[in-house]
């Protein structure tokens, strides 16, 4: 796999949104960018994207004095444009922001902070972008890609989160490509429940798939639709809204409360986030561990069996 980063759509279609935006024409719509994508690091950094928008030639004038933009290139529609643009060689392909530096560096980690290296780690945390909201605010933009949140412990190139290195660390019993749990149990809410417990006290990140909490089934053979179903009452037409509690059953309910009531459990558990993990040899279906740090413990028991076993 070639080692160069490639610029992507939306990083182009960000910058070409500032030059709109610095020249007071952030109300003008474009509808496509084309290249698709652009190699960072390339010895010659002049690209040329092609825009397309409703009577967009109009605002070639207003963007000649930015910069990034060389020159306009008009064509005999009034709907294209292709803007030859200079693209810094030095420009930041990973991190966001990085006005706290206390977590730069992790000490058992193999990387460590350089910002003179293009490819290297440059800092950042997860507050840093919920501190700069505001600014996807003014691009007009409804949905983040984060880099996965994973530990991604290598000696270089280690910044963008795609060289995970302990996948343990992200725990999930089903999500989006999987049968949804509940209907692995074959409906048995009480079997749901206990693989929430166990995910929620046991190591690592729990992942839960959206509609969990309101008891949605789906099959992996019956097709993926089928397992992303819509989540009811987030459209106009539904019958059902259950994002209210008078919305929802009284299973669906159950399962809400019994869910909120672990997670806010766990919010403020140190030894859940910070403790240490003991368990023992299941016997006859039964697995015992703790959870635990110096102030407090935890000891959690899975009943495999039909019957109550003591």
């Amino acid at each position: 796999m070639n080692n160069k980063k490639i610029l992507s759509t939306k990083l182009l279609s960000i910058l070409i949104t500032f030059l709109f935006i610095n020249n007071g024409l952030i109300s003008q719509k474009i509808h496509r960018i084309d290249p698709p994508n652009w190699w960072v690091g390339m010895e010659n950094m002049e690209l040329q994207p092609l825009l397309y928008g409703n009577n967009i030639t109009k605002y070639d004038n207003s963007l000649s004095n930015n910069e990034l933009l060389k020159y306009v290139v008009l064509t005999d529609n009034l709907n294209y444009i292709f803007l030859n643009l200079n693209i810094p060689s030095e420009m930041p392909t990973g991190e966001f922001s990085n006005r706290d530096p206390s977590n730069d560096n992790i000490d058992d980690m193999l990387e460590k902070h350089d910002r003179k290296l293009p490819d290297g780690r440059h800092g950042g945390n997860i507050q840093e972008i919920t501190d700069h909201l505001s600014c996807t605010n003014l691009l007009k933009i409804n949905t983040l890609w984060v880099n996965p949140l994973l530990k991604n412990d290598i000696p270089t190139y280690s910044y963008h989160g795609y060289a995970i290195t302990d996948h343990y660390t992200l725990v999930f019993g089903d999500n989006h490509d999987l049968t949804r749990l509940l209907t692995n149990y074959g409906g048995n809410v009480n079997k749901l429940k206990m693989a929430m417990v166990f995910l929620l006290t046991t190591h690592g990140i729990p992942n839960i798939y959206f509609g969990t909490e309101i008891l949605m089934e789906g099959n992996e053979h019956d097709g993926h639709g089928k397992m992303r179903k819509d989540f009811q009452g987030g459209w106009p037409n539904n019958t059902q809204n259950a994002f209210v509690a008078e919305g929802r059953s009284i299973a669906q309910n159950d399962m809400t409360n019994f869910m909120s009531t672990m997670l806010n459990w766990r919010k403020n558990k140190t030894l859940i986030h910070e403790g240490e993990l003991t368990h023992f040899i299941p016997q006859d279906d039964v697995y015992v561990y703790f959870r635990h740090d110096k102030d407090e413990s935890v000891m959690i028991i899975r009943n495999n069996n039909k019957d109550k076993n003591t």
